[in-house]
């Protein structure tokens, strides 16, 4: 953008691979609990529709030396809540906060996953403009 940031952009034909993995483990020492996550994202635009799959932002946790890509354990789920198009292009924030804080364990990863759009009325272009999570000791 303007001001030298860099930002991920869905490209043509990337879904369902299409995910983006933030690593934060090594930021977070062990004893933290996340609180709440989330992903600030652009869309394209000149959606007909909405599209069949919509992006959605996960938090993961990973075994200590097992793949990134397979062998981690979904603790918690932020869906895209948008239903008319225009909210839907418009820059917007995918958040969530699960019930009970997620404790960070010393003996495993943590990630902040991005999931593009796909299927029917999907368009390449989606941004990922920020990431942010709220913590607690």
């Amino acid at each position: 953008d303007v001001f030298g940031r860099e930002f991920w952009i869905q490209g043509e034909g990337v879904y369902p691979v299409a995910v983006v993995r933030f690593g934060i483990g090594d930021c977070l020492p062990a004893g933290m609990n996340i609180q709440s996550f989330s992903a600030t994202i652009r869309p394209a635009s000149e959606h007909a529709s909405l599209p069949s799959t919509k992006p959605k932002v996960t938090l993961e946790r990973v075994g200590s030396g097992a793949d990134i890509g397979t062998g981690f354990e979904v603790l918690a789920t932020a869906n895209e809540w948008t239903t008319t198009v225009s909210g839907y292009q418009e820059s917007h924030i995918i958040e969530t906060a699960p019930s009970t804080p997620v404790p960070i364990l010393g003996n495993y990863n943590h990630q902040l996953v991005v999931y593009g759009e796909g299927g029917d009325n999907s368009k390449t272009g989606l941004q990922i403009l920020s990431i942010a999570i709220v913590l607690t000791f």
